[in-house]
């Protein structure tokens, strides 16, 4: 955990969390929210936050998406014998491995760290008009022989200065100072000794360079608009990595159900192997036939190693993200309902414009460019200013004198070609910010109009994947019927080819709705929801 004074909060999850899960304590099953295709048709507000903690509360169920029933008497165990191979497992559901991700991701942990010199470096800006004080103590000391007479002389001077620095780009400077001389024989520092203070008020007002409220604020505008980008590139960094651990886990979640497939496919290639041994035995088959029977076995083994190598490299590739134990058998255990809901191009675009972080980002180069600009322009006026002073000095704090000054100081810098590359280099900066952001609003626009196309076509493939299915189970059935009531002429041949067919309809429909889910993730990132969607929030440190 960063212990910081920007810091990762993480409340508890209701019973337990996950890293303690992980050791052997059991927590309930929670169901890993979606995209809600009701809150993307619907363009909210942003909000404005600062990063001082990240704070992860628990997903709200939403009510289009339902979990597996699970009856009332099962236990829910932590850690449970692996069907897809014989060693045991820990059980972690998708909010569980966001949590861990967030918890334990170094990239975090390092951005974490660099906003403490950026929080600095805000606050050196706003305090650009807050008075400073600068003491002064100066103690000398001075021993000279003439001839055989030794003299040591010593002096003490004592200074105060307090500046202000005014929004119009004044200054104002209050200067005090008192100095301790030695005595008339100068035998050292007594109370017979010389004082004198001196008290000046300086007064400068620029009219041209550098004068105005708005070119003095520019430092703070640029750096609190500095501020609100780094907050963002935080942000976009979380849902970088909150992306990341969703696929990964899915590609965990289509591992383990491809190794069911190709199991359960061997399950009854070897039952179609019997099946056929008994009908050679009975001489309703020829005995040529068994040959397609075991190769069917033999290719569904071969399937199945396959397999189960896919699952262990899916789930190193989560550990990996997750930074957790490499010899940790993480088991995905997920079930959420495919969402029919349509989504509205014309809701969705406003709620990316406000909501995405590198369009944001590049709104906020635009207005930095704008004030760099502006202090270029004023670089190249010329340099008038009004000064004033009042000077008073005092000698034994009897013999004082005073004096007051006022006039006008008009300079200019002639052969500085550095003055108008400094401003043509803003003004191209500018006009390229303004290029960038026309570029990211239509470049934001096609990703947008691709992820709203890609999540209805992925739909259409899980209704047509799962329509497949079920026809390529009903043939097989049908054909296996045929066979054994002796109608037609059912071929094991015949048999092995629906079966392979079915195999292949299955893995389609499981790639289509994870390919289904991906695309409503990819969705949630391209817009910026991200952080919303899986309860994740940036706050002020309490």
């Amino acid at each position: 955990m960063l212990t910081t004074n920007q810091r990762i909060v993480i409340p508890q999850f209701p019973d337990e969390n996950p890293t303690s899960k992980i050791k052997h304590s059991p927590i309930p099953h929670s169901q890993s929210p979606l995209p809600n295709s009701q809150v993307l048709t619907t363009s909210t507000q942003k909000k404005t936050v600062q990063p001082e903690s990240i704070v992860i509360a628990e997903a709200p169920p939403n009510p289009e998406i339902t979990a597996e029933p699970i009856p009332k008497n099962s236990q829910n165990l932590t850690i449970r014998q692996q069907s897809i191979a014989d060693e045991l497992g820990v059980e972690l559901t998708l909010p569980e491995v966001v949590f861990l991700g967030l918890e334990n991701n170094r990239d975090i942990k390092n951005k974490y760290l660099e906003r403490i010199a950026q929080k600095q470096d805000l606050s050196v800006a706003e305090g650009l008009f807050v008075p400073s004080f600068t003491p002064k103590l100066s103690v000398s000391s001075i021993r000279w022989r003439n001839g055989g007479r030794l003299t040591t002389t010593g002096e003490v001077d004592l200074s105060a200065q307090v500046s202000v620095k005014i929004p119009t780009g004044g200054n104002i400077s209050f200067v005090w100072s008192s100095e301790q001389g030695p005595d008339a024989n100068g035998f050292g520092i007594n109370s017979e000794g010389s004082l004198s203070q001196n008290l000046t008020l300086n007064f400068t007002q620029p009219l041209l360079r550098g004068a105005g409220v708005a070119v003095n604020r520019a430092p703070i505008e640029i750096a609190r608009l500095s501020e609100k980008r780094n907050i963002l590139s935080l942000k976009s960094k979380l849902i970088e990595i909150i992306t990341e651990v969703i696929l990964t886990y899915r590609e965990l979640i289509k591992a383990q159900e491809q190794v069911k497939i190709s199991q359960s496919s061997l399950e009854i290639a070897r039952q179609e192997l019997q099946t056929n041994q008994v009908l050679i035995e009975a001489g309703r088959l020829a005995r040529v036939d068994i040959f397609t029977s075991e190769k069917a076995v033999a290719d569904r083994e071969v399937t199945v190693l396959a397999s189960e190598e896919q699952l262990k490299k899916a789930r190193l590739a989560l550990l990996q993200v997750l930074d957790l134990d490499r010899n940790l058998n993480i088991i995905a255990r997920e079930s959420a309902a495919v969402q029919t809901n349509p989504l509205d191009f014309d809701n969705v675009l406003p709620l990316a414009l406000s909501n995405s972080p590198d369009y944001l980002q590049v709104q906020l180069d635009r207005e930095i460019a704008k004030y760099n600009l502006l202090v270029a322009e004023n670089n190249r006026k010329w340099k008038l200013d009004v000064n004033a002073s009042i000077n008073n000095n005092a000698t034994n704090l009897s013999d004082s004198s005073s004096d007051l000054r006022a006039g006008l100081v008009l300079t200019r810098d002639f052969g500085n070609r550095g003055i108008e590359r400094d401003f043509q280099n803003s003004r191209v900066k500018l006009l390229q910010a303004e290029n960038m952001l026309k570029e990211s609003n239509q470049k934001l626009e096609v990703e947008v109009r691709n992820a709203i196309r890609d999540i209805n076509l992925n739909l259409k493939q899980v209704e047509l994947a799962q329509r497949s299915r079920e026809l390529a189970q009903k043939q097989l059935e049908i054909e296996r019927d045929k066979r054994t009531l002796g109608v037609g002429t059912s071929r094991s041949i015949d048999i092995v080819t629906f079966q392979k067919d079915l195999i292949e309809a299955r893995n389609a429909e499981l790639n289509a709705r994870i390919a289904y889910f991906n695309a409503l993730t990819n969705l949630d990132k391209i817009i910026g929801t991200t952080l919303e969607t899986w309860q994740v929030r940036i706050e002020n440190e309490q």
